[in-house]
Formats: structure tokens, sequence, C-alpha cells
């Protein structure tokens, strides 16, 4: 269903991680940014939820400023972009763009 949409009917949301530094912030970024429900979880399943569920869909997701991260925070947001990138090859409903 989502594949016929062409793309300017797509949502576009933009990800800037450089300032993130805990898993706290990237949670918090991205409940503000892709306007997650006030009961968010803040971890990496109420992420796979709310992209599967509570989201505006179809997406594009463009994530910035990970080449800017310290090892743990990098590490993290590695851990977030294969979800996204899981729900993008098995749903389509969303487009992963990273942008280092």
């Amino acid at each position: 269903m989502f594949e016929r949409l062409n793309a300017e009917k797509w949502e576009h949301f933009i990800l800037n991680y450089s300032e993130c530094r805990t898993s706290d912030d990237f949670h918090t970024l991205m409940m503000h940014k892709l306007d997650f429900m006030p009961g968010y979880g803040k971890n990496l399943d109420a992420l796979w939820d709310c992209i599967t569920g509570d989201m505006y869909l179809p997406a594009y997701i463009i994530i910035q400023g990970i080449d800017s991260l310290s090892k743990e925070p990098y590490a993290y947001a590695e851990r977030i972009i294969s979800i996204f990138k899981e729900v993008e090859i098995k749903y389509g409903f969303i487009r992963v763009i990273v942008d280092k």
C-alpha cells in the first residue's frame, strides 16, 4: 500500500543526534521530533512499538550527526538505526537515510 505513494506524500523527519550523550537524550529527541505519545517508554522496545504503531506514516527518517558522537553514544545510535532499518525492510513504510 505505502509503496504506491509518491515521495511528496511521505512525512519527513530529521533527527540530529550530534548533541545526544545518553540513551535518554536519544529517546527524548525522537519522542519530540517523531511526535510519540506522552507515555513513550524511552527504550528500544518502545521505539519499535511507536514506529510500527504510533508514527505518522509513511515517513522518511533522516539521521544526522552520528559521526560527531563518542564511542558509547555512537554505538547506541547504531542500535537505533538498526531498528529503523529492520522496520524499513519488514514493513516498507519508512525509509531511513543516514547523513553522517
